[in-house]
């Protein structure tokens, strides 16, 4: 867990598996209270919500404008080894 935050139960790594169904609104109403509990009081995860955000934004931008298949390939490897790294800061 990261040691700026002390959220209980819901602690960053939990945070950043859910983040997805978070997104998705995929996620019980308790759950979804103690994500945003839990996010309005970590700045490390707002960081990487952020982040997060960003990069699904540059993915979708690049899907809809079609970059060149071994681009778009190479990206998104950078992408989710940057998600990796970035998770694993968090545990």
């Amino acid at each position: 867990m990261n040691q700026e935050c002390d959220h209980g139960d819901f602690d960053c790594q939990k945070y950043v598996e859910l983040m997805s169904d978070y997104l998705d609104n995929e996620l019980s109403a308790a759950d979804r209270e103690l994500w945003t509990r839990h996010f309005d009081g970590c700045n490390p995860c707002q960081k990487f919500f952020a982040s997060f955000e960003s990069s699904l934004e540059l993915i979708q931008y690049l899907q809809k404008h079609k970059c060149p298949e071994n681009v778009a390939r190479r990206l998104e490897d950078i992408l989710k080894d940057k998600a990796r790294s970035r998770q694993q800061s968090l545990a």
